[in-house]
C-alpha cells in the first residue's frame, strides 16, 4: 500500500513539473487565435496596433522603427504582418520564459505555475487579451536570451567559452540599447535595467577582462543618449497627421472604423505634448478607484515574494533562505526604482507592473544564487534624508525579509492556494481605467452563482 502512494505521489508531482510548459502551450493558442488564424481581421487593441505603424514618413521620430520596418516588407495593409510579429514574439517569450524558470537551479513547479499565471503575466495576457501586442514583448524576448546566455556564461566549463559567450552576450546587449529605444522608449526603463544588472555581474565575475566592464559604462551612456534623442523628438499633431496619412485605408479602418480620417491610438499619441500626458496620468489620482492600484502593485508584489520563496530548497538553513530571499527582493527594488518615471509620464500602469515583474521573474531564475547585486543607490541621496531611509533598509532586511522567509515556509500551503485565488481572480486594467471597472471581475458571479445555489 505505501509502495502505491509513494508511486502516486511521485506520478502526480512529475504531472505537476508538466503543467507550467502545458499552460504556456495553452497561452500560446489563445494568442494564435486572435493573430495567425485571423490574420486579415483585428482582434485586439486597435491603439496598441496603430502603435506598431508608427513610422519616418515625416521625419525621424520616437517610436517609429517598427513602422519603417513593416513598410519595408511591402505588405498592404499591414495587419496580417502585424499578427505574425506579434504571435512569433509572443510565443518566443512564452517559451523562453518557461526555459528559464524550468532549467533554474532552483526550479520549484508551484513557482513556475504561480509565475506563469500572475497577473498580467503570460497566461493572463492570452486569457484576458491584453498586453501581449504592446511592443514591449519583443524587448521580453531579448531579455530572456540575455538570460540564458547570463546562465551559459556562469557554468561555462572553460575560460575561453565564457569570453566568448560574454562577448555574444554584450553585442546584443549594445545592439538592444541603440535599437530597442527607437521602437519605444520605455524599453530604457523597463527592460534595460534587468539587462544592466546581468551585464555588471558578468563583467564581475571577469575582473581581468576590464574590456566588460567599460562596456557596462558605456551602455549606461548609451542609454542615456537614447533618452535625449527620444526626447529631442517627441513628435507633434502635425507629425501624427502625416503619419496617419501614409498608413493604408484599410488600416485606418482596422484601427478607426467610424472616423478613419481622423489620427488616434498610439498614432494620435505622437501628437501629445509633456502636459497632455502629466493630465492623463493625473486622471488615475482623481478617478474613485485608485485603489485598485495600490491592490494590484501590493498582491503582485506579495506574490513575486512568495515565487520566490518557494524555490528554498528542502533542508536548507533558514538563514541561507533569508539572505537569498533579501538579495532577490533587493533586485526587485532596483527594478521597480527604475521604472517609476514611466509612473508619472505614462497612465499604462498595469503594462510597468507587469514588465517589471516579467523582468525580475527572468533576473532571479537566471540567477539562482542571487549573485547579481544591484548598485548602492542610497550614495546618490542626500546626506540629510539618507539616514531615514537607511534606517528603513536595514528594518526591511532585518525583520521584514526573515519574517516573509518564516511565513511563507511555516504557512506554504495556505499561501499558494491564497496566491491561485489572486492570480485567477485578479486582472489590473491594462490602461486607462472606467468608471466602475472591477478587478475582481470573475469574483462577483461566482459568489452571484453560490448564493443562489444557497437560496435558489
Amino acid at each position: 500500500m505505501r509502495a502505491k502512494r509513494v508511486s502516486g505521489g511521485s506520478v502526480a508531482a512529475r504531472n505537476l513539473h508538466h503543467l507550467p510548459f502545458l499552460l504556456t502551450l495553452i497561452a500560446i493558442a489563445l494568442v494564435a487565435l486572435v493573430t495567425v488564424f485571423s490574420p486579415q481581421r483585428l482582434a485586439w487593441n486597435a491603439w496598441a496596433y496603430s502603435e506598431w505603424l508608427i513610422n519616418y514618413d515625416a521625419g525621424f521620430i520616437r517610436r517609429g522603427l517598427s513602422g519603417s520596418l513593416i513598410q519595408l516588407t511591402g505588405v498592404v495593409p499591414a495587419l496580417p504582418v502585424v499578427n505574425l510579429v506579434v504571435f512569433v514574439a509572443f510565443s518566443a517569450f512564452c517559451l523562453l520564459f518557461w526555459w528559464v524558470l524550468s532549467r533554474s537551479a532552483r526550479s520549484a513547479a508551484w513557482a513556475a505555475i504561480l509565475a506563469i499565471m500572475l497577473p498580467n503575466g503570460p497566461l493572463q495576457m492570452a486569457a484576458g487579451n491584453e498586453i501581449f501586442y504592446r511592443k514591449e514583448i519583443v524587448f521580453h524576448v531579448a531579455l530572456g536570451v540575455s538570460c540564458i546566455l547570463y546562465q551559459r556564461i556562469v557554468h561555462a566549463s572553460t575560460d575561453a567559452r565564457r569570453a566568448a559567450l560574454s562577448w555574444m552576450f554584450f553585442v546584443l546587449f549594445i545592439a538592444q540599447t541603440v535599437l530597442f529605444p527607437l521602437f519605444h522608449e520605455v524599453y530604457l526603463f523597463l527592460s534595460f535595467p534587468a539587462s544592466w544588472l546581468l551585464a555588471r555581474q558578468i563583467a564581475a565575475l571577469q575582473p581581468q577582462r576590464r574590456t566588460f566592464g567599460r562596456l557596462v559604462t558605456a551602455t549606461l551612456i548609451i542609454s542615456f543618449g537614447m533618452m535625449v534623442v527620444c526626447a529631442v523628438f517627441p513628435g507633434n499633431q502635425a507629425v501624427a497627421e502625416h503619419i496617419w496619412s501614409s498608413l493604408s485605408a484599410a488600416d485606418r479602418m482596422s484601427i478607426s472604423p467610424s472616423a478613419p480620417d481622423t489620427p488616434i491610438g498610439g498614432v494620435a499619441a505622437i501628437g501629445w505634448s509633456l502636459l497632455k500626458n502629466l493630465t492623463v496620468v493625473g486622471d488615475i489620482a482623481m478617478s474613485s478607484q485608485y485603489w485598485i492600484w495600490g491592490f494590484a502593485a501590493v498582491g503582485i508584489g506579495a506574490v513575486l515574494a512568495l515565487i520566490t520563496s518557494l524555490r528554498r530548497r528542502e533542508g536548507e538553513s533558514e538563514s541561507v533562505a533569508t539572505g537569498l530571499l533579501r538579495r532577490h527582493l533587493a533586485q526587485l527594488w532596483f527594478l521597480f526604482l527604475a521604472s517609476t518615471p514611466m509612473y508619472v509620464l505614462g497612465s499604462d500602469w498595469a503594462r510597468w507592473m507587469s514588465a517589471v515583474a516579467i523582468s525580475y521573474l527572468f533576473l532571479s531564475f537566471a540567477d539562482s544564487t542571487g549573485a547579481v547585486r544591484p548598485p548602492q543607490l542610497l550614495q546618490l541621496v542626500p546626506r540629510r534624508w539618507r539616514a531615514g531611509l537607511e534606517s528603513a533598509r536595514d528594518y526591511c532586511a532585518g525583520h521584514l525579509v526573515p519574517a516573509i522567509s518564516a511565513v511563507s515556509s511555516r504557512h506554504k500551503v495556505g499561501l499558494i492556494a491564497l496566491a491561485f485565488f489572486y492570480c485567477l481572480t485578479f486582472r489590473p486594467p491594462e490602461c486607462c481605467m472606467k468608471g466602475g471597472y472591477n478587478p475582481l471581475y470573475r469574483v462577483k458571479p461566482a459568489l452571484a452563482q453560490l448564493a443562489h445555489l444557497r437560496h435558489p
